[in-house]
């Protein structure tokens, strides 16, 4: 068998060529990156001795033509002179699951069909137990100045009238009761045959190969081609058991695209490479300064009405895959295999994926690990008077967790979402995971003090505050805490802020030091108690207002 490898960037014209022959393929890998997906097709054809044409017809419109790569096996001696890619047009573009689901709606319309004549036959029983009702007082009427009524054939026709109409109201309901599920099933349907079609394109693409063969033979070919139109996002789930002194972080995928074409059983990889930016950095260019000239006063220009000029066409934007992400559980996980190419890690997923084009995000599950936490708490009582918990983590794996959603749990609870930042291997990142209410914190201004200074002697006012934080550990095990609080830090040469007495002393906490913000790391004993107090004092002209206080 001969191997051919082949980069494909123009045609090659033949004099003589047999009949086109278009060949059935099959999508067998995708590689998604963050705008766009590589995909590789596989099919076999048997060829002719001679010059002719293997032809991929009803592609997507959207794949980049000089992204066509072409490899191959043949039990002859074939060569591949080049390649072509055609636009074409469908007279009736179809997808496979358009059939199934106008069917499925029209097997529901037949069903609302039959609602309808039910519906019609009860209106005609309700309007013969009217015309009943509306008979039997004038009969009776009647038979009274006549003869004498029997009680029991007036009580046999009221009680059937009375059961008829309780029997058709209830059947009329039930019906009712089913077209109304029925409309929103039809209406669903009919909205998801929309979404659908709106991904039809009645352009395509074909990629025709020029093949010449020395004999009658069989080739195996497989095309990759580049085509806009898919994205993929991580998702992460992160569980911390905060006994145990762990996290387990899940690492799973979202993959969505609408390129026009359904990946079916695909085997699928996931790569942080970027093509869209080059492989080549930019360049600087000499920066020019000069003296600012003013331009010379425009003169008055005189109007007339003449010919339009044409309209600047229209740049259309490529499409965002940006939003609110949807939530996606697998139910397995599964680790995929980690490939390292240069910068760009690349994900290979285990197990066969199904993507429809139909521009919704699909879930998979990419890696699971359980890493060592550093837990603690962080308070800012100013702000609110709650305790939170963080873990404070280290990326162990091989490659660097890229920004996304996270999705947050307390052992078997649910805490809520945040955005995780990208964290290459070995950095430390800290996860927060909600309140913890076994830990009280309280807050209050213990004493303010205004002082104005004397009459001849100063022109200085003074103001004075004491707060308190009372911080409470129910556990019980020791805690750490982090308390943030602050000073106010003066905009004006006529203010002054002084520290006075603060107990505990303050530490320094990187991120942390802005001005005014005063910061203590505490260990808290169990079932224990312990409290933080600072004070501060204004000085500022007495006949002056302070703002901002």
């Amino acid at each position: 068998m001969k191997k051919i490898i082949l980069s494909l960037f123009g045609l090659v014209l033949l004099t003589t060529k047999i009949p086109a022959g278009e060949i059935s393929t099959e999508i067998s890998r995708v590689v998604v990156y963050e705008d766009r997906a590589m995909v590789t097709r596989s099919g076999e054809a048997n060829i002719l001795a001679g010059a002719g044409e293997v032809i991929l017809a009803g592609l997507p419109p959207m794949i980049m033509d000089d992204s066509v790569r072409v490899m191959g096996l043949s039990a002859g001696k074939v060569t591949i002179t080049g390649t072509e890619v055609r636009r074409s047009y469908l007279v009736n573009p179809r997808r496979k699951d358009v059939d199934k689901l106008e069917q499925q709606i029209k097997v529901l319309k037949e069903e609302r069909s039959a609602i309808d004549d039910g519906l019609r036959s009860l209106a005609m029983e309700k309007g013969f137990i009217v015309s009943i009702q509306a008979a039997v007082p004038e009969k009776i009427s009647k038979e009274m100045l006549l003869v004498s009524p029997e009680p029991g054939q007036w009580k046999n026709v009221l009680d059937f009238i009375g059961q008829s109409s309780t029997e058709v109201f209830a059947k009329e309901r039930k019906l009712r009761a089913e077209k109304k599920e029925l409309n929103k099933k039809i209406k669903a349907r009919e909205k998801e045959l929309g979404e659908i079609q709106s991904f039809v394109s009645r352009e395509a693409k074909e990629i025709a190969i020029s093949v010449e063969a020395g004999q009658d033979t069989s080739l195996k070919i497989e095309v990759s081609y580049v085509i806009r139109g898919a994205t993929w996002r991580p998702v992460y789930d992160a569980r911390a058991d905060h006994d145990g002194g762990t996290v387990e972080l899940t690492y799973r995928a979202e993959v969505r695209q609408k390129t026009g074409e359904d990946w079916d059983d695909v085997k699928l990889a996931l790569s942080t490479a970027r093509p869209s930016i080059g492989g080549r950095p930019a360049e600087l260019f000499p920066w020019y300064i000069s003296i600012y000239t003013p331009p010379p006063p425009q003169r008055r220009m005189n109007y007339s009405l003449g010919k339009a000029a044409a309209p600047v066409p229209m740049v259309m934007a490529e499409d965002s895959y940006g939003g609110d992400m949807e939530e996606v559980q697998p139910i397995t996980f599964d680790n995929a295999e980690i490939a390292r190419a240069g910068a760009a890690i690349t994900f290979e997923i285990p197990r066969a994926q199904v993507i429809p084009s139909d521009g919704t995000f699909h879930g998979m599950s990419v890696d699971q690990t359980e890493i060592k936490g550093e837990y603690s708490y962080i308070t800012t009582p100013k702000l609110t008077e709650l305790a939170y918990l963080l873990a404070r983590c280290e990326n162990i794996a091989a490659y660097p967790l890229l920004a996304g959603k996270i999705n947050l749990f307390l052992g078997p609870d649910f805490v809520g979402t945040s955005r995780l930042d990208t964290v290459a291997p070995g950095e430390k990142y800290d996860l927060y995971l909600g309140i913890d209410e076994d830990i009280k914190v309280k807050r209050e201004l213990i004493s303010e003090k205004t002082e104005k200074g004397g009459l001849f002697s100063s022109n200085t006012g003074y103001k004075n505050y004491h707060y308190r934080i009372t911080l409470e550990n129910f556990h019980k095990t020791r805690q750490l805490i982090t308390v943030l609080d602050q000073i106010p830090v003066s905009q004006s040469t006529d203010i002054t802020v002084e520290r006075g007495k603060i107990s505990p002393a303050t530490v320094k906490i990187k991120d942390r030091e802005e001005p005014g913000i005063l910061s203590w790391k505490l260990e808290l004993p169990p079932k224990g108690k312990k409290t933080v107090n600072f004070e501060f004092t204004v000085e500022y002209p007495k006949d002056k207002e302070l703002s901002g206080l």
